[in-house]
This record gives structure tokens, C-alpha cells and sequence, in this order.
């Protein structure tokens, strides 16, 4: 009977390394005149990674006419002819030779990558052990097990001058960029003598004309360009931050890299900052759909990017466990958005502590009229019911809740609630007994009742008390009394000098 190979890989979430593999293997045993087969054994759950077991699970699964089995790394390709997958007389390690390595083992017991066996070896061995969880040591153990029984000697080196090499990951590090000469020269600088031991390839993405910076897109270019360019992850690497003790190895999820920050005593900027510097591989990108092309201005586009990782369930380290101090040598000067900065960590962090399922909707008015609270509140509440929202709070971005009081974010039954009764500026009263701005909670049947805000309000004001009239008409409001609330809802609002350090440009 001739004998026939199973090369047995395990694997799980490296759908790049798979892509290159299974092509390379197929051309390389082409004109080798050897039966083989490859199996892909997926690891599905959350657990850590079990490889001992995942080849065991195969070997068992797979028919007897498998003789003898390769177990192999998914990042393991070899490269010379004279690699020998042929039937082993005796256990042989074949990944002895390795590139990354330096062509020697990494270390005397070193036994993984790519190991020969037959099928009887490996039956006398009882194979690997199940036991290991996480990456390591299922190797050293497997090598225990068939110096000790009675078999013929392990072959620790290659049977021939084989090579074996690891893919390696290509860094491709985008840097959205205009007008800042200085500090792109010395990023370069920095950079070229910092990261030594990783192929990577800069991409500066320039934009020249007038209009407002879109970093989302520029970033989306770049990522683009290095795609064409054989990159397979992809740091975002704003220009004026330079790495002081910073991992950027290959990750196989989301990182956020800038949580150490010198302008900032090494914490992160506030809540949920994901800006900066931040790390994905190709298909994570992909599976967000890379940057939103719409911020026009600096900031949100970092905030965007979160949402979307979360939306599509990526496992992401914020709080990663690498050494990652980055220096900002160039600090930013926070502008009047500075209120939405601070609006989404708070408000988010309250409506989770309530346990409420919600979605955030910013209507920016970005022409030149006057500003229509009033129409851009009907516009988000428009989208907020298409995408199945039950009831809103309109709110304003300068209104956040007091996180030790009393704010009721949930579903309002019976009539609209005004929450924003109960405010630190106006010594926590209402500004005025009709006073009805703020923030208010809707369910959509009630907003479907008063018709929702007028549109024919401009500039500020006037457009809550008209709504505040309109839920008198529909019988929300016995009186002129803010019955909308049985108790009172503690909020803090604040300004802009107030909200946020100012930090002069240098």
C-alpha cells in the first residue's frame, strides 16, 4: 500500500497566513510524487488555543489510509526542494532550519512548527496532549512522549539541507498629513531608527488642497497603497506621536497603541480614546469598512472607528497589555467640539450603567444658514426610528447627567419625560417654568402625536417651548407645571472654558 500524507494544520483567525499556505503547499508538492491531503483544523470558541488537542482531534477524525502526518504551523512554508515530507522511519523535526531563526532552533527542546510522524509513532506516543492551553509547550511535551516510548530515535535535524520559513507579517504604518514639515521629519527619523526588527514601509498620505484635514479618508488611502504594496496589518499613526517603548509586532485584533501618553501623564486622553495610534490587520479593516470618508475637521473619525469595531463585534484591546508609551511632542489645541469629546464617554458610560440598549445620533447642520435645532432634531429622530429605535431623547451636546443622580433614560410609557429639570448652572432649577430644553424622551408614538419640533425656528431657541405647547395640545400637560417628571433629574452642564484644558500649540 502506498503510503498517504495528512498534513494537519491548526488554525484560527489567520486568514492571510491561510490564503498564502494552501497555494504554496499545493505548488510545492506538485512534481513531489507524494499522496497527500491538507486539514485545516478551526479552533471556533473563545477559549485559548488548545494545538495539541486540535491535531489530535484530526488524526482521530481522518481514515486509516493516512499513514503517516505533517503536523504543521499555518505560518511554516517551505522554501528549499530538498525539504523531505516523505514517510519518516523515525519521528523527524523538520522546522530545524528556519529563516526567522536564523536557520538554528530557537532554543535546544524547540519541537514545533513542522513534525513529521507515522501513524504507528504517534499511536505508540498517544499523541499530543490536551492540556495545553494557550500557545506552547504541547511540542516539548509531544517530544517527552516519544523519547520515552519504544521507538526509534527523533530526529532532531533535517534528513537534508532543507529550509523552512515563516511567513512574515509586513508593517505598513499610514500617516495622515499636511503642512507639519518639522514634525514629519522627525517622525521618519524616529521611526527609521526605532523599529528595527520589523519589515515595514511608511506611507505619508498628503492633503493639498483647501478644504477642511479629513484624516478618515487620507487614512483610507494610505491603507490602500499598502495593500497594493504587500502589507498584511496596518498601524494609523498620527505624525506628532512618537513611540517610547511600544509593541509593533503583528496583532491579530484591534489595538489601540496611544493609552500611554506623555502630554497627558501617560493615561489615556478620556474614556473610550481610541485615536492616535491604532493597529488592525487587513481583514479586521475590511470587515469595518476602513475609516468613515464624512468627518471633515479634526476629531470623530477615531470615534466613528470604535463604533464600528464594536458594531461588527471585534475583539478589541484597549487596554492593551503591551509597554506602550508614546510621546507627544506637539500638543493639540482642543476646539469647540471639544463638548462631543467629552458628551459620548459620559452619556454612553450612563445609558450602559442603566442597562440600555441605544445608538448615538449626531445631526451636524453644515451649511451657512442660521442654526435649526429644531429641523436637525427631526432629521436624527427620522433615522433613529428607520433603524428600529423604539422612543429617543433629543438632547443637547452641552447637557450631560450628573453620574451620582437620578437621570431616567428609560422608555417613556405614558408621556414624554423632560430629564434636564434639575441643572448645576441655574443652581439645579428649572431655568424658567416652561422651560423645556435640554434633553427629553420620546417614544415614537408620542413624537408621532405632537408632530415633533417645529422646522421654522432659526438661530437659537423658541423651538423647545413651541414642542413643550404642542404636548400641551396632545394632552401630555394638565397644566403648566413640567409634569413630565415625577422626580427630579440631576444634570450638570457646562461651558467650553469650563469642559476642557486649552493647550496652546508650540
Amino acid at each position: 500500500m502506498k503510503d498517504k500524507l495528512a498534513i494537519i494544520v491548526p488554525y484560527r483567525d489567520r486568514q492571510e497566513h491561510l490564503d498564502v499556505f494552501v497555494p504554496h503547499m499545493r505548488e510545492f508538492f506538485k512534481d513531489k510524487g507524494i499522496d497527500y491531503e491538507i486539514f485545516i483544523a478551526e479552533q471556533t470558541d473563545d477559549r485559548p488555543f488548545n494545538y495539541g488537542k486540535l491535531c489530535n482531534v484530526v488524526v482521530k477524525e481522518i481514515g486509516e489510509e493516512y499513514t503517516y502526518f505533517a503536523f504543521h504551523d499555518i505560518d511554516m512554508l517551505p522554501i528549499s526542494d530538498d525539504c523531505d515530507y516523505g514517510y519518516p522511519d523515525s519521528p523527524t523535526h523538520l522546522a530545524t532550519n528556519v529563516e526567522a531563526h536564523e536557520n538554528k532552533l530557537p532554543y535546544p527542546q524547540y519541537f514545533g512548527g513542522v513534525v513529521l510522524i507515522s501513524r504507528e509513532d504517534f499511536e505508540n506516543a498517544n499523541g499530543y496532549s490536551n492540556e495545553y492551553w494557550g500557545y506552547g509547550f504541547e511540542d516539548l511535551d509531544l517530544l517527552y512522549r516519544l523519547q520515552r516510548s519504544d521507538q526509534n530515535e527523533v530526529v532532531r535535524e533535517s534528513r537534508r539541507n532543507q529550509k523552512e520559513k515563516i511567513q512574515t507579517h509586513k508593517l505598513g504604518i499610514i500617516v495622515p498629513y499636511r503642512d507639519r514639515p518639522q514634525q514629519l521629519k522627525r517622525f521618519i527619523s524616529h521611526m527609521e531608527d526605532y523599529l528595527k526588527d520589523i519589515e515595514y514601509e511608511i506611507f505619508i498620505v498628503e492633503q493639498s488642497d483647501a478644504k477642511p484635514f479629513n484624516r478618515g479618508k487620507l487614512l483610507n488611502v494610505g491603507y490602500k497603497s499598502a495593500c497594493d504594496n504587500g502589507c498584511d496589518y496596518f498601524v494609523f499613526h498620527d505624525v506628532d506621536m512618537l513611540p517610547e517603548n511600544v509593541d509593533y509586532s503583528y496583532s491579530d485584533k484591534p489595538l489601540h497603541l496611544a493609552t500611554h501618553l506623555q502630554e497627558h501623564d501617560y493615561e489615556t486622553t478620556f474614556f473610550d480614546y481610541f485615536g492616535g495610534v491604532t493597529m488592525f490587520t487587513k481583514e479586521d479593516f475590511k470587515t469595518i469598512n476602513g475609516f468613515s470618508n464624512e468627518y471633515w475637521g479634526w476629531g470623530f473619525e477615531d470615534d466613528d472607528l470604535l463604533v464600528r469595531c464594536i458594531q461588527s463585534d471585534l475583539e478589541l484591546d484597549t487596554e492593551t497589555t503591551r509597554l506602550d508609551d508614546i510621546k507627544e511632542f506637539h500638543a493639540f489645541k482642543f476646539d469647540g467640539e471639544a463638548h462631543l469629546k467629552e458628551f459620548i464617554p459620559r452619556v454612553g458610560k450612563y445609558l450602559e450603567g442603566q442597562g440600555i440598549d441605544y445608538q448615538i445620533y449626531f445631526a451636524h447642520q453644515v451649511d451657512d444658514k442660521l442654526f435649526n435645532r429644531g429641523a436637525t432634531k427631526n432629521i436624527a429622530a427620522k433615522h433613529a426610528f428607520e433603524d428600529g429605535c423604539d422612543y429617543i431623547v433629543w438632547h443637547d451636546i452641552d447637557m450631560i447627567p450628573d453620574m451620582d443622580g437620578g437621570c431616567d433614560y428609560t422608555f417613556p410609557k405614558d408621556k414624554p419625560r423632560h430629564i434636564a429639570t434639575n441643572i448645576s448652572q441655574m443652581n439645579y432649577e428649572l431655568k424658567y417654568e416652561e422651560y423645556f430644553g435640554g434633553a427629553i424622551l420620546f417614544s415614537k408614538e408620542q413624537v408621532e402625536k405632537t408632530n415633533g419640533y417645529s422646522n421654522d425656528y432659526w438661530d437659537w431657541g423658541m423651538e423647545d417651548d413651541d414642542l413643550f405647547w404642542r404636548c400641551v395640545l396632545e394632552g401630555y400637560v394638565e397644566e403648566s407645571k413640567m409634569e413630565f417628571t415625577t422626580e427630579p433629574q440631576d444634570f450638570i452642564s457646562f461651558n467650553g472654558k469650563d469642559s476642557y484644558v486649552e493647550i496652546p500649540c508650540t
